[in-house]
This record gives C-alpha cells, sequence and structure tokens, in this order.
C-alpha cells in the first residue's frame, strides 16, 4: 500500500495508490492517478493501472500526524 497526499493545496489529503503493472512496452498511453476527494488528476505511467481509495477516518488523522502538511 502506497499512500500520496493530494498537491492540490485546496485539498491536500492522503489517500491511498494501488498500482498494477501491466507488464508491456509503453504503449505511449496516458495513466492518471485521481485523488478521491477532489478528484484531481495527475498522470502516471502508461503501463499501470492505478486504483486510488480515501482513507478512514483514523487513517488519516495517523497519517497526517506523522507526516504534517507542508506549509502554504
Amino acid at each position: 500500500m502506497h499512500i500520496r497526499r493530494c498537491p492540490r493545496s485546496q485539498c491536500g489529503r492522503p489517500f491511498q495508490v494501488n498500482r498494477y503493472g501491466l507488464g508491456m512496452a509503453d504503449s505511449g498511453a496516458v495513466a492518471y492517478v485521481e485523488c478521491p476527494h477532489c478528484r484531481l488528476r495527475m498522470q502516471g505511467d502508461g503501463r499501470s493501472v492505478f486504483l486510488t481509495h480515501p482513507l478512514s477516518a483514523d487513517e488519516e488523522a495517523e497519517y497526517d500526524k506523522a507526516h504534517p502538511r507542508p506549509a502554504a
């Protein structure tokens, strides 16, 4: 499980990212990682599928405690 923080200043919430490699050469396709909170789409690589999930309230609080948001 990989946790990523949304780079959008209005959101900034952490979420889980699961990456599944397709095991084939880059076809030139663009894959996206989408924040499950604000729906911001970030470019991934074309050889993977990304599934994202919000964290539970407890998981999000624990993550924020261990990884405070950067100052604006």
